[in-house]
């Protein structure tokens, strides 16, 4: 990922919206290293691959879709602005970040969010499938260690890239620096991996 996601890149595209409390959304992929023998198609779905430690080792780059919304408070805000990690509810997406702007808002913060995968909305057949074979676990919890990967890519990369070009563009929108500050909420099941997801920001 290199220091700050510099090895990392990203495509965007901005979206219209007429929320008055939102400055900017974007809808965007970055590119993001895949753990999984089979990708990530969901049929048929891949498992984790591991090293000779047990860990999971890469298998080649994919890309992950991200939101991210910046409120009207950051354009005129005297003080830089932070990064604000949401994690979506049960079987949800990466879109639910824009969906309730509030906690951005309020907060002044950019949000961006990425699909937890493992157990977000593109995840339902492997889900149903585990419920129905207990067998079939490794579908949902391989899954999740990619999820997990997805995260940190995602602290990375908006920490570097995106913070210094993304959500700049000539305005003091975030903290000065490599390094600015990054905050995490999760709702439902993103309030659940709040411990883990919250650990790839330090």
């Amino acid at each position: 990922m290199g220091t700050n996601g510099a090895s990392l890149t990203y495509t965007s595209t901005t979206i219209t919206q007429t929320d008055v409390r939102l400055a900017a959304r974007y809808e965007a992929r970055s590119m993001r290293r895949c753990s999984l023998d089979r990708g990530l198609r969901l049929a048929p779905p891949g498992t984790l691959l591991r090293d000779a430690d047990g860990k999971p080792k890469p298998n080649g780059l994919y890309r992950v879709p991200f939101t991210a919304i910046v409120p009207q408070c950051a354009l005129t805000s005297s003080t830089p602005v932070p990064i604000l990690i949401y994690g979506h509810g049960l079987l949800g997406t990466s879109g639910q970040v824009g969906s309730g702007p509030r906690i951005a808002t309020e907060s002044c913060m950019v949000a961006i969010g990425t699909d937890m995968r493992g157990m977000s909305d593109i995840d339902v057949p492997n889900v149903v499938t585990a419920l129905n074979d207990a067998n079939k676990g490794g579908l949902i919890f391989d899954v999740l260690v990619q999820g997990m990967i997805n995260h940190v890519a995602l602290v990375q990369i908006a920490r570097g890239p995106m913070a210094s070009v993304l959500f700049t563009q000539g305005r003091r929108w975030l903290a000065r620096g490599s390094d600015p500050r990054v905050y995490y909420y999760g709702i439902s099941q993103g309030g659940s991996r709040a411990p883990r997801c919250a650990a790839s920001i330090r």
